[in-house]
């Protein structure tokens, strides 16, 4: 027979495992976005407000620019530096980056001329068709060209080499059969990062369990009560 002890018990330690339980796989998932920007965002040295339409020979590079704010061809390096969360994982990837007099689809200053094409590398990896379809009409140095923000949605092929916290960005002008003389006056990268964390245990919650304990003593220790007073029966 089960005495009105045990079965009291049962019921508490029912309780306590069942609370624990719902506490113990109660998790949330967070997203976080994290930005690094490589450049001095100056409007290609200008400081021109808003920069939307600049001539090429405006264009000033100060010593500590790098290879921004420098109008030429070749290949122009940066690095992206920036700290990602302890256990997070990376679920989405952008680069964008600003230059000036980008001529890439094919058409060669836009008259049929021999083709540029403007390629893009991260740590090595090549982003395919990159800036094939940022193009500036033919124009010479002396007169305002629009300024252009390339946006590159990164896909997950590229998550494995932005894990380390940098990435090595390279843009090379002069792959095509034509040289494309361009100039970059800074990048922005933007991760999307998930983190998976349990939930702090909820006051209430605890509430419930300390006055589900207390409970259950109580009524344990009504019923033995009860049962020590009810006179023998013959």
């Amino acid at each position: 027979m089960t005495s009105i002890y045990q079965k009291a018990t049962v019921g508490a330690t029912g309780l306590t495992l069942s609370l624990f339980a719902f506490l113990g796989n109660h998790q949330q998932v967070q997203a976080t976005t994290i930005f690094d920007v490589a450049g001095d965002q100056d409007c290609f040295g200008t400081s021109i407000s808003p920069c939307d339409f600049i001539r090429s020979n405006q264009i000033i590079q100060e010593p500590d620019d790098g290879d921004f704010d420098f109008f030429r061809t070749g290949s122009f390096n940066w690095t992206h530096n920036y700290t990602l969360p302890v256990g997070s994982n990376i679920t989405g990837a952008r680069l964008t980056i600003v230059t000036l007099d980008v001529e890439d689809n094919g058409a060669g200053d836009g008259q049929g001329g021999e083709p540029f094409d403007d390629r893009l590398f991260l740590d090595g990896l090549e982003v395919l068709e990159a800036f094939d379809n940022t193009f500036t009409p033919d124009l010479d140095r002396r007169t305002p060209k629009p300024v252009n923000s390339t946006v590159f949605n990164l896909d997950a092929s590229f998550f494995s080499v932005l894990r380390d916290g940098n990435i090595d960005v390279q843009v090379v002008s002069d792959a095509g059969v034509k040289s494309d003389f361009i100039a970059i006056d800074f990048a922005t990268l933007e991760l999307t990062v998930s983190e998976t964390s349990s939930v702090p245990e909820p006051v209430s919650v605890m509430s419930i369990l300390a006055f589900g304990t207390f409970g259950v003593g109580s009524l344990l220790k009504g019923r033995l009560s009860g049962a020590q007073e009810q006179p023998n029966s013959k």
